[in-house]
């Protein structure tokens, strides 16, 4: 939809109303839409590898690390594509950690088995202090994963072991919904 008044469903609208009252720092998504943009209107999108050339903006960002259908040639798609992210993706994620030492880091869209997404936490956990994690957990980073087989008998993950390089792996908070009025 071009705005939240297009969307007729009525779970839909609660479950968007929902969203839009966790009020996010800055958001991480795979996704190529603008919905995002719609739901947080005060958050400033940063696409693609614009992060690396863009001016500095102190709150409210939403990263849509594998572009943004409104600049096509940003589009995150082929295996060039994808060599030229990890190349590039340094900046992204020391930028990440610094968010993530004052606020959760949420990811929204793709699924945290993306290459991308791996990539950035593996960035993130070679710099961090054991004392940031709390039970093997990294406590204040979420990955939310829509999933349409959870239903009210499922009982979704509250954690997820992503691998991430070289053997390792990372147990993050996760929340996996087909209904997020069920998270909110």
């Amino acid at each position: 939809p071009r705005s939240l008044e297009e969307v007729q469903n009525k779970a839909m609208k609660a479950e968007i109303e929902l969203l839009r009252r966790i009020r996010p720092h800055s958001v991480i998504t795979t996704n190529f839409d603008r919905f995002l943009e719609i739901i947080f209107p005060d958050l400033t999108p940063i696409v693609g590898q614009s992060i690396l050339h863009g001016t500095q903006v102190l709150f409210g960002e939403i990263f849509k690390i594998h572009g943004c259908i409104s600049d096509p040639n940003s589009l995150v798609f082929t295996k060039r594509d994808y060599d030229e992210f990890a190349r590039k993706k340094q900046y992204l994620s020391a930028k990440l950690l610094t968010y993530f030492s004052e606020h959760p880091l949420l990811f929204i869209g793709y699924s945290a088995t993306d290459p991308n997404i791996r990539a950035i936490l593996s960035d993130i956990n070679e710099c961090l202090p054991t004392s940031s994690f709390t039970g093997g957990v990294i406590s204040n980073i979420y990955v939310l994963e829509w999933r349409p087989d959870v239903n009210e008998s499922y009982i979704p993950a509250h954690e997820k072991l992503i691998e991430i390089a070289d053997g390792r792996s990372i147990r993050v908070r996760a929340v996996e919904t087909s209904n997020f009025s069920w998270v909110f």
